[in-house]
């Protein structure tokens, strides 16, 4: 919400970010922006057009063999049997107690 375009403090918020990447520019030092959204287009679209983008990764729901072969490969050595998230695999979790909220 804070990188959305449409939120009130974004502009301050964003040109500052703006102008750490391109103040780091001429050092060594890389900056990595996570941003849990659903649509890339909640994003201000002044980073994205950002002269110092590198690229832009989406992490998706990983495939049943994805998350198998990843969970072996940082030693959980878990099978799964549904689509899963990233952050489910890497922090370890069960993925089969499905919570709802509500009615």
């Amino acid at each position: 919400m804070i990188f959305n375009e449409y939120f009130a403090k974004s502009n301050l918020i964003v040109n500052n970010l703006l102008q750490m990447i391109d103040g780091f520019l001429f050092s060594d030092v890389s900056v990595i922006a996570l941003f849990n959204i659903d649509d890339e287009l909640e994003i201000d679209h002044s980073l994205l057009d950002c002269n110092n983008l590198i690229d832009v990764v989406s992490f998706g729901l990983l495939s049943e063999e994805e998350a198998t072969d990843l969970s072996k490969i940082i030693g959980a050595n878990r099978k799964y049997k549904n689509k899963t998230k990233l952050i489910d695999i890497i922090k370890k979790r069960n993925t089969d107690d499905v919570k709802h909220i509500g009615f």
